[in-house]
C-alpha cells in the first residue's frame, strides 16, 4: 500500500484518505489495540480517516488513547461524543486539506448501526440523519468559501448510493464498511445529487488487498470535470508478477519494529482448556463436537456484547458454524493465539440473519445431506447451538431432518418444515451466510448483517479469556434417529 501511495504522490498532488475499520479481529489489533496502527497511518502520509464501527470495538477509552497517537484527523460528522469524557474533542466532522494549492473539504460520516455492531458505550450518539448531517456539514464548508469537499463514507455502499441524490455540493464520496468491490466501469459510480450532478462514489473492497486510485480534475470555481480510476490490487491477491507490487521498504522497516510483539503474542498464553478440543474431521465432521459447540457458543455470546443489536432485533440465541471451517485441535492445557488461528485460519466474519423455520430447515438438510457416519468428511456439516435435531441418513436427500427444535431465550420449542414463523436471528459466518459450502437458503435469507467484520478467531479469543479455563462438553444436540447400518 505504501509503494501505491508513493507512487501516486510521485504523479501529482494527491489526497490521502483512509474510510475507517483499521481496528480488526487480527492478532495485530489484539496486541496493540490500535497504538502501532496509529504509527503506520502516519507514515502511510494518510490526510484523514473516517473512524468505521470496529475502533469502538475495545470502548471509547482504547479508541481515545488511539485518537491521542494519531497525527492526522478522525473525522464522524454524526457521532456526538459531548458526554463521553474519553473522546470528546477528538474526532472531528471534516477536515481541510490543500492540495494543489487548493483548499479540500473532507466531510466523515459513519455507519448509524454501529451501536449495534461494536461497542462505543452509552454515553456515544450516533445521529441518524445522515442526509441532514452531512448537509449542514458541506453547508459549513461551502459558506468557509470551500469549493471542493470529498465524502468520506463508513456507512456502506448501498447507503452512499441512497444518500447522494439527497444531498447537493459534494463532489466524490469515498466510502468503506460494506467491503464492496467496484471493478470496471463500475469504479467509479456515477450517482446525480439533488442538483442532477453526476458524483463519483468508490470504495476499495477490504482488508487492505486493494487501494482506490481516483483521478479527478476540478475547474477554477471547483467544479468536477472528470474522475476516472481503478482499484490497485496488492500483494499475493495480485494476479500476475506484471501487476505485483513491491514492498515498501520504509513501511516494511516500520512493520518490523513492532513484529517482535506481535510474534510474543502469538504464542503467549490466552487461556486454558481442562478438555482435549476435538477438531479432528472424523468428529467434527460428523457429529457435535466439544470444539465446534464452543465456536458456536462463542459466536452467540459474542453477538450478546453488543447489547444494541437485540435491543433493536431481538435475542440471538442460534448458531450454525459449517464444520469446514474448523481445520485443528487444541490439545489439554494451555491455548495460544497460534492455535486459534490454526484451528479457525480462513478469516471468516460474524454474520447475522433472520431465517424463518422452513428456511432453518433446508439448512439442515443441506448440512446433512452427505452425512455417511464420518465417511466422506462433508464440509456443510453443521455445528450449533441454540438448536436441537435429529435426522435420519436413510431418508432421501433433502428429507433426512426429523425433527428440529429452537431456542427462544427460555426454553427449546419445536419448529415445523413449512412454517415463516417464528423468525429465529441466527449468527452465522459470512462464508456460508454468502452461499458457500452450497447453503445458497442462507444467502436468500434477510440479511440483518451478512459481514459484522468481526473475525472468528478474535470471537473464540475474547471467548476463552472471558471463560478460561474451559471445558466445552459434547450434549444431544445432534442425534441420528436411525441406524446407519
Amino acid at each position: 500500500m505504501a509503494t501505491v501511495v508513493r507512487r501516486e504522490r510521485g504523479k501529482g498532488d494527491v489526497l490521502v484518505l483512509d474510510a475507517g475499520d483499521e481496528f480488526m479481529g487480527t492478532i495485530w489489533t489484539s496486541t496493540y489495540q490500535g497504538r502501532a496502527t496509529a504509527s503506520f497511518l502516519s507514515e502511510l502520509g494518510v490526510d484523514a480517516m473516517a473512524l468505521g464501527n470496529h475502533e469502538f470495538d475495545f470502548g471509547p477509552g482504547v479508541l481515545g488513547a488511539f485518537l491521542d497517537k494519531l497525527a492526522l484527523p478522525a473525522l464522524g460528522a454524526n457521532i456526538d461524543t459531548s458526554r463521553e469524557p474519553a473522546l470528546d474533542g477528538k474526532i472531528f466532522p471534516s477536515a481541510k486539506v490543500e492540495v494543489a494549492g487548493r483548499t479540500v473539504g473532507v466531510v466523515g460520516f459513519i455507519s448509524t448501526d454501529t451501536p449495534l455492531q461494536s461497542s462505543p458505550g452509552e454515553n456515544v450518539e450516533f445521529l441518524t440523519d445522515l442526509a441532514a448531517v452531512v448537509q449542514g456539514e458541506v453547508d459549513r464548508l461551502r459558506e468557509d468559501n470551500v469549493t471542493i469537499i470529498v465524502g468520506l463514507s463508513h456507512a456502506g455502499f448501498g447507503v452512499d448510493v441512497d444518500l447522494v441524490p439527497r444531498l447537493s455540493g459534494v463532489d466524490v464520496l469515498v466510502g468503506g464498511h460494506s467491503h464492496t468491490r467496484l471493478e470496471g466501469e463500475a469504479y467509479p459510480t456515477f450517482v446525480e445529487d439533488r442538483d442532477g450532478v453526476g458524483v463519483p462514489v468508490v470504495q476499495a473492497f477490504w482488508a487492505a488487498q486493494t487501494v482506490g486510485v481516483l483521478n479527478v480534475t476540478f475547474s477554477e470555481d471547483g467544479a468536477l470535470l472528470s474522475a476516472t480510476g481503478a482499484p490497485v490490487v496488492l500483494g499475493a491477491n495480485a494476479s500476475d508478477a506484471t501487476t505485483f507490487v513491491d514492498d515498501d521498504a520504509d513501511m516494511s522497516g516500520l512493520i518490523d519494529m513492532y513484529r517482535g510483539d506481535v510474534d510474543a503474542f502469538r504464542h503467549l498464553a490466552i487461556g486454558h482448556t481442562d478438555v482435549f478440543l476435538d477438531g479432528q474431521v472424523d468428529s467434527v465432521r460428523s457429529n457435535a463436537s466439544n470444539l465446534g459447540v464452543m465456536v458456536c457458543d462463542a459466536m452467540v455470546w459474542k453477538v450478546k456484547q453488543s447489547t444494541g443489536f437485540e435491543d433493536e432485533f431481538g435475542d440471538v440465541d442460534v448458531c450454525l458454524q459449517n464444520s469446514g471451517g474448523i481445520t485443528g485441535s487444541v490439545d489439554e492445557g494451555e491455548v495460544t493465539f497460534d492455535d486459534l488461528i490454526r484451528v479457525l485460519p480462513f478469516g471468516n466474519t460474524l454474520a447475522i440473519l433472520k431465517v424463518t423455520p422452513a428456511e432453518l430447515y433446508i439448512a439442515l438438510e443441506n448440512g446433512v445431506r452427505r452425512w455417511r457416519g464420518g465417511q466422506g468428511h462433508p464440509e456443510e456439516f453443521p455445528q450449533v447451538t441454540g438448536i436441537r435435531f435429529t435426522f435420519c441418513d436413510e431418508m432421501a436427500e433433502w428429507e433426512k431432518v426429523v425433527t428440529v427444535e429452537v431456542f427462544d431465550g427460555e426454553k427449546f420449542e419445536a419448529v415445523t418444515r413449512d412454517a415463516n414463523e417464528p423468525a429465529i436471528n441466527l449468527v452465522t459466518n459470512n462464508f456460508i451466510a454468502h452461499g458457500g459450502d452450497n447453503y445458497t437458503v442462507l444467502r436468500d435469507a434477510v440479511q440483518l448483517f451478512p459481514t459484522t467484520g468481526v473475525t472468528l478467531d478474535s470471537t473464540l479469543l475474547d471467548y476463552i479469556m472471558a471463560f478460561s479455563p474451559v471445558s466445552p462438553e459434547v450434549d444431544d444436540r445432534i442425534q441420528h434417529a436411525c441406524a446407519t447400518g
